[in-house]
C-alpha cells in the first residue's frame, strides 16, 4: 500500500501528490498515453522500478484495476511507501 493512500478512501489522489503533482502527472500522462496503445484488459499486473511517492503504481492499480509490484534504490524511500 502506498503512503498517500489513506485509510478512510475519502481523500482525493491528485489532492495527496502534493508538492510532486507535476512531476507526478507528468509521468502519468506518459504512461497512459503508452497504454493506449495495448490491449489493457490484457494486462493485470505491473512492475514499477523506482517508484517514488507511489503516483504511478496507484494510478495503474486505480485506473486499469492492475496489480501493481514496486521496488526503489532508496530502502527509505520503500519504507516510506509501503507499509506492511
Amino acid at each position: 500500500m502506498c503512503a498517500e493512500e489513506n485509510t478512510d478512501g475519502n481523500q482525493p489522489f491528485r489532492e495527496v501528490v502534493g508538492k510532486y503533482n507535476r512531476k507526478a502527472e507528468g509521468n502519468i500522462a506518459k504512461v497512459d498515453q503508452r497504454l493506449a496503445e495495448l490491449p489493457t484488459e490484457a494486462i493485470t499486473d505491473a512492475l514499477e522500478l523506482g517508484f517514488g511517492i507511489c503516483a504511478v503504481a496507484t494510478f495503474l492499480a486505480r485506473t486499469y484495476n492492475m496489480k501493481v509490484w514496486g521496488t526503489d534504490y532508496d530502502q527509505a524511500q520503500s519504507l516510506l511507501n509501503f507499509r506492511g
